[in-house]
């Protein structure tokens, strides 16, 4: 049975209260409107409240999310508007200094990515709680009041937006990405995660591990981060490292936003060292560590331009062995203006030495043949074997490699200093191109807290460091050389 119908004034008055609660307000006055709601049904005027449900259901068609889209990309910087209109690609970066409008950018392009993917549930990821109360949250509040964006905002148990959209409430769970594994059960059409080299390398990459399959529907399924870089960690792995056609990698620099106080700019400049400023000022992906393992490397210098070895040319090699992984590097001994010079012009990493006899017969059939190739690897492969039954150096030799090996590892500090030297003074030059890893590791392998060289993880640089000074101690002029120590030809 129906209730009453209000008529006469009642029926202006509810017009004049439905008119206001179907207006798309912000938040701050959106409590008025429910005393609006419980003034209506106290006064008996709807007692069927599923009309009122309808009606704010419908209010919603009012907000044109085509405008409000044209306002928020209007008013981008140049770098904010490629990162945050950006459709096309399965992953997105904005990689920026200090104060460049990262966070913004993060909050505008998952507005966008919901406006695209009405009544799906999106993500908003920072490293820790503290940094969702006190980077996350004021940047959403700021961007939807700025824009007249419809929203609900739940704090509590977790803070939630709901934003009130034409097709539907589309909720954005904003959350800690040091807290992945709670999120393993969300079905999400987009994931943004700011400041992700903040978190340890462990922690982000396992957690994108994760996180990627979760975004799965929706009309444009993307995952964005934003972050200045904090030396190669999780960002560069992921775009740099790891690039691909699928992926889209965008920079700024602090000085690309116009509004900030040229004084904070100068005061960074003062405050930090020129590697610091590189990062965080520019945007650059730059080694944080200042206890690098071979410090003496720089790209700018220390290059060379060649590919392959001459057809008649002796082909030398470092290798470290491992189980279940086998590390080289290739290199020719060529005259220049320093003397003699090591070109290291290739690299190969495999599972066994099997694999790597197999990649010799392949990549250097000729010179195998003729018996041009010496390998100079870990001494421990003498007695040893990561493959089979016979060891490392006996699987080597059998398949025409001369071996040079000591009988037993020279001390590591030793050789490391060895290769500084000879990489300072110029006699040591690595091919950019092919020797991805070894540059890497030349560029990257720091010192743990123990000042020893660090090993183990994911991204474990050692095998190609310990390849590379193999092959450097081997073939490169050392003062141990003159007292009789020395390789040992077999």
């Amino acid at each position: 049975m129906q209730g009453p119908q209000p008529s006469g004034w009642g029926l202006f008055a509810a017009i004049l209260l439905l008119s206001a609660y179907c207006l798309p307000v912000p938040a701050k006055n959106r409590s008025s409107r429910y005393a609006d709601r419980a003034a209506l049904q106290s006064l008996g005027l709807f007692t069927d409240t599923s009309l009122l449900r309808n009606v704010a259901k419908r209010a919603n068609n009012g907000f044109n999310c085509d405008h409000c889209e044209a306002r928020i990309i209007s008013d981008l910087l140049p770098h904010q508007h490629d990162f945050v209109t950006d459709f096309d690609h399965r992953m997105v970066a904005l990689c920026g200094g200090f104060g460049s409008g990262k966070s913004w950018a993060a909050v505008a392009k998952t507005v966008l990515l919901c406006f695209r993917s009405q009544g799906f549930t999106h993500l908003f990821l920072e490293p820790t709680i503290p940094n969702l109360r006190d980077i996350a949250i004021p940047a959403w509040e700021a961007l939807l009041e700025k824009y007249s964006i419809p929203y609900e905002f739940k704090s509590s148990p977790l803070p939630v937006y709901k934003l009130k959209l034409p097709k539907g409430d589309t909720p954005i769970l904003l959350r800690s990405f040091e807290n992945y594994q709670r999120l393993i059960g969300v079905n999400a059409a987009s994931m943004m995660v700011d400041e992700i080299d903040t978190a340890s390398t462990h922690v982000a990459e396992a957690a994108i591990i994760k996180l990627q399959g979760r975004v799965r529907v929706g009309n444009c399924p993307q995952l964005g981060f934003a972050s200045t870089p904090e030396g190669h960690k999780s960002l560069y792995n992921l775009f740099v490292r790891e690039a691909s056609d699928e992926k889209a990698l965008y920079k700024a620099r602090t000085e690309d936003n116009p509004f900030l106080d040229p004084g904070f700019i100068q005061n960074l400049r003062n405050s930090y060292p020129p590697n610091l400023i590189e990062a965080y000022l520019n945007g650059e992906f730059v080694s944080l560590n200042t206890s690098l393992v071979f410090y003496e490397f720089d790209r700018a210098k220390h290059g060379t331009t060649i590919f392959s070895p001459l057809a008649d040319e002796r082909i030398i090699f470092g290798a470290d062995f491992n189980i279940g992984r086998s590390q080289s590097c290739y290199g020719v001994m060529r005259s220049g203006p320093l003397g003699q010079m090591l070109h290291v012009f290739d690299e190969h990493t495999c599972g066994t030495t099997f694999d790597l006899v197999e990649h010799l017969k392949r990549r250097f059939p000729s010179h195998l043949a003729r018996g041009l190739i010496v390998c100079h690897p870990d001494a421990s492969g003498s007695h040893s074997s990561t493959s089979s039954t016979q060891t490392d150096h006996d699987i080597l030799r059998s398949a025409g490699v001369r071996v040079i090996a000591e009988n037993r590892n020279p001390p590591v500090a030793e050789t490391l200093a060895h290769a500084n030297m000879h990489i300072a003074g110029g006699s040591v030059l690595v091919n950019l191109t092919n020797c991805v890893e070894t540059v890497d590791s030349l560029e990257q392998w720091a010192y743990d807290d123990n000042y020893k060289p660090a090993k183990g993880g994911k991204n474990d640089r050692s095998h190609a460091g310990d390849s590379f000074r193999y092959l450097i101690w081997h073939t490169m002029p050392r003062s141990s050389m003159a007292s009789g120590r020395g390789p040992r030809w077999r």
